[in-house]
């Protein structure tokens, strides 16, 4: 089985700015925010069913997809005591879900003799881009940076209704919700002021994807 597929998915980041040593030795509080967001995605998928018995279907199934799902966001420095913003500083940080992948396994019951209803689960994988930067005026002023990849592992699952529309053809619509395990930290150092880095981190990656896909069965 051979599929080209169109999806919609939607991904859910959290991401922290930490002043170090401390937010008080520092002099600012910490900034977090949400670096999440919906793209629509395509790709294909390969994949082998066994019927066992008149309505139990079996199968195992490998996709790929590409996806280009993600934000930022941008705050100023608030000042730690007082907590009035300084102006002309900020913190920005974003991260964007560049593929994501499974190897899966499907177990169908046929409701109908051309309709199958299904759940799958299995493993998965995804690349994920992260960038960070800070800055604050002064003499001397204050600024940091990062940008990096990271390729993660987890798991998926879902399920959904699949359509024999010819003999040869089939036409699906499916859930598939990911977990990455991927959470990666960073500190960056600035120049002026090296005994007070910036700790740049990331929460785990979770992904909702709502596809349709057309397949031809050999």
């Amino acid at each position: 089985m051979l599929a080209a597929r169109r999806c919609v998915v939607r991904n859910i980041y959290k991401a922290l700015w930490s002043p170090v040593p401390s937010s008080a030795a520092f002099g600012a509080f910490p900034a977090a925010g949400n670096t999440g967001g919906s793209s629509a995605i395509c790709g294909f998928q390969v994949g082998y069913n066994w019927q066992f018995a008149p309505t139990w279907v079996a199968g195992i199934e490998g996709d790929w997809s590409w996806a280009n799902a993600g934000s930022s966001f941008n705050q100023p420095w608030v000042v730690n005591p007082g907590g009035a913003a300084v102006s002309g500083s900020f913190t920005s940080m974003s991260s964007t879900l560049d593929w994501v992948s499974s190897l899966r396994a499907r177990l169908g019951y046929l409701v109908l003799p051309n309709l199958m209803a299904y759940g799958t689960a299995g493993g998965a994988w995804g690349k994920v881009d992260y960038a960070a930067s800070n800055f604050a005026p002064g003499t001397p002023g204050y600024a940091t940076s990062t940008a990096f990849s990271s390729t993660q592992g987890g798991w998926v699952a879902g399920g959904g209704l699949e359509w024999m529309i010819r003999p040869n053809w089939l036409l699906r619509g499916e859930y598939l919700y990911y977990s990455l395990n991927g959470s990666p930290t960073v500190a960056a150092g600035s120049a002026s002021a090296p005994g007070f880095p910036s700790g740049y981190s990331w929460s785990n990656t979770n992904v909702s994807v709502a596809r349709a896909a057309l397949s031809y069965k050999f």
